[in-house]
């Protein structure tokens, strides 16, 4: 099995992270609980819900989605004073017909002094085998995310599959904060 490259991995240990995973768990057991007031406390914007009924359907199931994460994966922390991010490294699980990998990375806000859970996003890359070397290499470049922002490189440039969607906007790869407003990329995409 061929190693993702060392170049995705932006380890960082001496940063602390049991505030944020305080948020996390705390977010979980509102969701086990099915607390919809403590679950909007503790999730940022979007992701707030005013529907018991809607709360009560989808808790267990993201709540159950959540249990299933391993604290000890996250191995890459990008944080600054009001916003994080934790991240896995890319982890291939390639199957018979395709060249894949899974990442999964938790984007966090601060709102005044409360770190937030504002996304989980689960990413997977998937290459059918046919391409031979080519899909590999392009399965090699879909989780670079040189400027630790929380978006892919591919995502940034328009690139790869994305030359395709007609809503990618460009932002800078080398840049977390592309337009210099204090908001990384990733986290502002998910303030929209």
């Amino acid at each position: 099995m061929i190693k993702l490259s060392d170049s995705l991995i932006s380890n960082n240990p001496n940063v602390a992270t049991n505030d944020l995973w305080t948020a996390f768990d705390q977010l979980k057991d509102a969701l086990n609980n099915k607390d919809l007031i403590a679950y909007n406390n503790l999730v940022y914007g979007y992701a707030t819900v005013t529907s018991t009924d809607e709360f009560s359907t989808y808790a267990p199931l993201f709540y159950g989605e959540l249990a299933k994460l391993n604290k000890t994966d996250f191995v890459n922390v990008w944080r600054d004073d009001k916003q994080a991010i934790l991240s896995t490294n890319p982890i291939r699980t390639d199957t018979a017909d395709n060249y894949s990998y899974d990442k999964k990375q938790i984007f966090f806000i601060k709102d005044i002094s409360l770190w937030k859970v504002m996304n989980l996003d689960i990413s997977a890359g998937s290459i059918p085998k046919s391409w031979g070397a080519e899909g590999e290499k392009e399965l090699q470049s879909m989780p670079i995310d040189s400027d630790k922002d929380g978006v892919a490189d591919r995502v940034e440039t328009c690139s790869g599959a994305e030359q395709y969607n007609s809503r990618c906007v460009k932002t800078d790869p080398n840049n977390r904060d592309t337009n210099g407003n204090g908001w990384w990329d990733g986290i502002e995409e998910d303030m929209k």
